[in-house]
């Protein structure tokens, strides 16, 4: 970890959220908010402290799903099934 994190948390102080804030915001679990800081998905995301937790400024987005091509081309090649009955 760099040595500078506790200038860095100075400057930006007031402008970052607890995980769980940010998961309530996202409407995400904070599992899912710690792996995205972790994958560096999140951009400012910081770790600190002795327990190494993360934090993430106010105006984080929800990044998007890696799959989200996927799951359109499913919805694309799924067959209709509007039938009318007669």
């Amino acid at each position: 970890m760099e040595a500078n994190v506790g200038d860095k948390m100075a400057k930006i102080e007031g402008k970052l959220v607890s995980v769980a804030f940010l998961a309530q915001k996202l409407g995400i679990s904070g599992a899912l908010v710690r792996r995205y800081c972790a994958e560096g998905r999140i951009f400012g995301a910081v770790q600190q402290g002795a327990r190494r937790w993360w934090w993430a400024p106010k105006n984080s987005v929800k990044p998007p799903r890696k799959n989200a091509k996927k799951a359109k081309a499913k919805e694309k090649s799924a067959p209709e099934t509007n039938r009318t009955t007669g």
